[in-house]
């Protein structure tokens, strides 16, 4: 089924997550797709010109790992792009607020509902440095990683708090405090692998 919804997506842009994690049978079906420009309906082959840019994601641990992607597959990559943490917390910052949609939180003060949430740049700065420490971590699997997901997981967690402190005291615009950080242990589960067979 794959190989036929590829050329109907996104005017030929298909974007796929974790290529290592693909069956075989899958990356050879792409493999097909990207160098014979082939599908196969129900085991017969047909031929078709196929306009089509194909985007994988992958950990470069998991890339680089012999089997993982069929050669042939790899050697029909383009161009590999790394990407890395930000260099500078106020980046992260920025990265941080854009891709958590804060405007989607914030509700203008007249009125009744939820009020809205004016959040200091200290406690930008407290967040985003949790995912600095976390990288640095000697019990953190850096295989896996600390994503930007964590950063926005936490903002998103320590806003919602904030907001509902303010909705039962009445406070507006409701400000984020030290004790709202206390939240971000719910949110921060599943988004840290614990290195449990390192020495530490």
């Amino acid at each position: 089924a794959l190989p036929i919804l590829i050329p109907r997506l996104y005017r030929g842009i298909f974007a796929m997550n974790e290529l290592p994690e693909l069956d075989e049978l899958v990356q050879v079906g792409l493999f097909n797709i990207l160098e014979e420009r082939d599908v196969q309906i129900r085991g017969y082959p047909v031929k078709f010109d196929i306009d089509v840019l194909i985007l994988f994601s992958a950990n470069p641990a998991t890339y680089n790992r012999s089997g993982k992607v069929i050669p042939q597959l790899k050697d029909r990559i383009g161009s590999v792009i790394h990407t890395h943490y930000p260099r500078e917390r106020d980046l992260g910052i920025e990265i941080m607020e854009q891709e958590a949609g804060i405007a989607e939180f914030v509700v203008p003060r007249s009125g009744g509902g939820s009020p809205a949430v004016v959040v200091p740049r200290f406690m930008k700065e407290i967040i985003e440095e949790l995912s600095i420490a976390a990288r640095k971590s000697k019990y953190i699997d850096h295989a896996s990683g600390v994503s930007a997901r964590f950063s926005i997981a936490n903002y998103r967690t320590m806003i919602a708090s904030a907001r509902q402190r303010g909705a039962r005291l009445g406070e507006r615009p409701a400000v984020p405090r030290i004790s709202d950080l206390g939240h971000l242990y719910s949110s921060s589960l599943g988004k840290l692998e614990l290195d449990l067979m390192g020495s530490h």
